[in-house]
């Protein structure tokens, strides 16, 4: 290990500002976010090969946003609730579809110069429709089902419209394609 690449550790941690959800920190001169629960973020396909996806606004942005299922580890109160049930919980609360199986791929930072988050990353297997979706009272989520050989072509029709597209949309085409094999789980 160069000395440029030393990992840097340690250091008092300070809290600058304290949300709901989320903290401003400082540590060693570096401002970041700190996260107070785990995120979930759902591949889910159907068996007609179709990706859900969401639409919402998103007030940092001010604008719409298409993305993947997603949300909150725990944020219900229950802090006994692990990642397989938060998204289950996510899933059909934004899309009203419910998983057979979440089958585990992938544990990743979100925004790593920003935040400490780390997202889990699962796929929702054997999916049934229970409910319309449209997430919790104030969420106003639209839910999209589209075919996957069609979202790069949709995403840029959304584009075009206004909508913001999640970068992690993209990353979802190639998690979907991945073996057990070729992911490194968490």
């Amino acid at each position: 290990m160069t000395e440029n690449t030393k990992k840097s550790g340690g250091g008092e941690l300070h809290k600058l500002h304290t949300g709901k959800y989320l903290s401003l920190c400082e540590r060693n001169g570096w401002e970041f976010v700190n996260r107070r629960y785990g995120v979930v973020m759902i591949v889910a396909i159907t068996d007609d090969d179709e990706l859900l996806l969401v639409e919402q606004y998103r007030e940092p942005l001010q604008a719409v946003v298409i993305e993947l299922p997603a949300g909150l580890v725990g944020d219900d109160g229950d802090a006994a609730e692990g990642p397989e049930l938060a998204a289950q919980r996510e899933l059909e609360e934004e899309t009203g579809y419910r998983a057979g199986q979440m089958q585990r791929l992938l544990l990743a930072a979100s925004s790593p110069g920003m935040a400490n988050e780390k997202i889990h990353i699962l796929r929702a297997l054997q999916l049934r429709k229970v409910s319309e979706g449209g997430g919790v009272p104030g969420e106003n989520i639209t839910v999209h089902a589209v075919k996957r050989a069609d979202v790069p072509r949709w995403l840029i029709a959304q584009h075009a419209r206004g909508a913001v597209i999640d970068s992690r949309v993209y990353a979802a085409l190639s998690l979907a394609s991945l073996t057990s094999d070729e992911l490194p789980g968490w």
